[in-house]
């Protein structure tokens, strides 16, 4: 998108007398994740090293224990992969004989790498091809601090709209420090394995973190410090539903999602009515326990929640109708001719903006253009 978005303004700047020709000096494909190949070596037994490091180093700053090395990876933003063969290197201890045996050992042995998921790496993004990724991936993964509890357990926290390459934060819900069996018990039956996985599309990829890196990337610099909640949530939440719908996890990650839906309406019930009908607390929790069909712990949370964001829990909801209304309008309109990556991408043009935008270019077709 930003290419295309580049080419525009060059374009506008020609006639239509001029001829434009768009080139590049190699390919390029889109990367679905990554691997630490130089762990994965030293795993195996090919790469060895004097002292291993705490943190991430370039191999350069690392001591190799070279007698004990049969391949290594340095250089560029992929793996290259090098051969320690004597004779060419100058602590080789390959056999030039031995140099395609051990070449097809490693082959297959990337091959078989399996994902989190113990899935082929990528195969589900190569399959689906849902939508452009933005390049590079800036992700980090923590715990949720303590006092994240009782207002949030989580979430995502994206690079801002000055420093849109900086690293965006992923909390993951964790019990409170201290907490009992019984609690933790109690914890995990909401945020459990099922829900793990479903939520991933909603916070990560093709949810939030797209979203919002897109937004951070945008030149229109409000749009991503105040961006429109109903896009924000409704998107992480169509995503969940979408990716599901493709295949996503089983039938337990979408009871998961079902289960938060019926969490996210009973958000925008609950808010509506404690702000205009003086809900107590103790209606509240009758009614998300007995009509809503959730546990005390979201009771807890909804009631805090309520009172210090209100509004924006019931952005889950009616982004969800929303965003789905925008879905359903581009499926109608262009039939059997609909694509599922253009529309994504589409969806990202603006940014995080109201969005009847987003249906006034569909209707228009300018998403598909």
């Amino acid at each position: 998108m930003e290419v295309d978005r580049e080419i525009g303004e060059l374009l506008k700047l020609v006639d239509q007398n001029t001829d434009v020709l768009v080139v590049s000096d190699h390919g390029a494909k889109r990367m679905d994740g990554g691997i630490c190949v130089n762990e994965w070596l030293m795993e195996k037994g090919y790469l060895a090293i004097h002292d291993k490091p705490d943190s991430a180093v370039p191999l350069s700053k690392v001591k190799i224990d070279w007698p004990k090395t049969k391949a290594w990876g340095d250089g560029g933003y992929y793996a290259r992969i090098f051969l320690n063969v004597a004779g060419r290197e100058p602590q080789g201890t390959i056999p030039p004989e031995d140099y395609e045996k051990v070449r097809d050992e490693l082959i297959a042995g990337l091959k078989s790498i399996k994902d989190e998921n113990g899935g082929e790496i990528g195969k589900f993004g190569r399959e689906r091809r849902t939508m452009c990724l933005p390049d590079p991936l800036t992700l980090v993964v923590d715990r949720a601090p303590a006092y994240f509890v009782g207002q949030s357990f989580g979430g995502v926290y994206p690079a801002g709209a000055y420093s849109p390459e900086a690293k965006t934060i992923l909390f993951l819900p964790v019990p409170p420090p201290g907490a009992t069996a019984e609690e933790r018990d109690a914890f995990f039956r909401d945020f459990n394995r099922p829900f793990s996985r479903m939520i991933v599309p909603h916070e990560l990829i093709p949810g939030h973190y797209v979203q919002l890196k897109y937004a951070a990337r945008d030149p229109h610099k409000v749009r991503a410090l105040f961006p429109d909640p109903v896009y924000v949530e409704g998107w992480g939440t169509f995503c969940e539903r979408l990716l599901l719908d493709q295949g996503w996890g089983d039938a337990l990650p979408r009871l998961a999602h079902l289960k938060k839906q019926l969490e996210n309406i009973a958000r925008t019930i609950v808010d509506i009515r404690v702000h205009t009908e003086n809900m107590s607390r103790e209606e509240m929790t009758r009614f998300v326990k007995d009509e809503a069909l959730q546990g005390e712990q979201l009771a807890n949370n909804m009631w805090t929640r309520t009172l210090t964001s209100s509004q924006q829990i019931t952005t889950y909801y009616l982004g969800y109708r929303k965003v789905t209304e925008v879905y359903k309008a581009a499926r109608a309109a262009q039939g059997d001719k609909f694509e599922l990556r253009r529309l994504m991408d589409g969806m990202m043009r603006l940014g995080p903006v109201p969005l009847e935008h987003y249906l006034e270019l569909e209707k228009s077709g300018v998403t598909r253009n």
